[in-house]
């Protein structure tokens, strides 16, 4: 079958929660992992497999599928990083959707191998995908990448532990809510760009700290007040109007 595209799906409610749809592009990912002979292809229909707003799929001849099962077959090392990828970014999407409520040992398996891989691309979004699993053996996987030699891994395991107000990852935030640091940290060439992603860093992790203060987990951003405050006095008005959202939502006690 040709594969339907990505966006399609995404917009069409009828599409996206089509178990059979669902569970003939999951067979058609399984069979282009089998064959080995179209790159593009793979990671085109691995990509697909994230625009769906259901995990429950069906094959043509009524067998059930589980699309978790082959995304993490299209993580194996075997597989070219630009298919780990996509299979990454869709593991990404189910889990986000999900809110923390998917616990699959297999996909948190596969991401974790993916998160120790050389290729730094694939480790920053193994390690953003894990961030939207539950469960101890995900949250395990994200505070040992808090170490990585990348900013960015580092980054993307500190915000979703932030999100649980883990204080492991204070150290990283502390790194993410400074502009010294984060000048130093950031290697862009454009200064327009650094600027850009210094802003959406800090953004990110105010964001994530607010998350957990929404969820009564406020430890962690109390022990960043210090530096919430510096950052509440921001030249940057997006960053300065969250700091300051943050220090009157923080509680003053556990």
């Amino acid at each position: 079958m040709r594969p339907t595209s990505s966006s399609l799906i995404q917009n069409d409610p009828k599409l996206s929660n089509d178990p059979r749809l669902l569970g003939e592009l999951t067979d058609l990912l399984g069979n282009e992992l089998d064959q080995d002979e179209s790159p593009d292809l793979t990671r085109y229909v691995a990509l697909t497999l994230g625009g769906f707003q259901t995990l429950e799929a069906r094959s043509r001849d009524g067998r059930p599928v589980d699309p978790l099962v082959t995304l993490s077959r299209a993580l194996e090392k075997k597989q070219p990083a630009s298919v780990r990828i996509a299979a990454a970014m869709s593991l990404a999407k189910h889990a986000a959707r999900l809110d923390g409520a998917l616990q699959d040992p297999g996909a948190v398996q596969a991401l974790g191998q993916a998160a120790d891989d050389p290729e730094v691309e694939l480790r920053q979004v193994a390690v953003y995908s894990l961030g939207f699993f539950g469960g101890d053996d995900a949250a395990a996987i994200l505070r040992a990448h808090l170490k990585d030699v990348d900013c960015y891994v580092r980054y993307n395991a500190a915000v979703a532990l932030g999100r649980r107000g883990d204080v492991e990852a204070r150290g990283v935030f502390r790194e993410m809510l400074s502009p010294a640091d984060l000048n130093k940290m950031v290697s862009i060439a454009s200064p327009t760009e650094k600027h850009n992603k210094i802003e959406a860093i800090e953004i990110e992790a105010l964001q994530s700290l607010q998350t957990s203060i929404d969820h009564r987990a406020g430890a962690l951003a109390r022990s960043l007040q210090p530096d919430i405050d510096n950052l509440s006095k921001s030249g940057l008005i997006s960053v300065r109007n969250k700091a300051q959202s943050i220090l009157k939502s923080l509680p003053s006690s556990p």
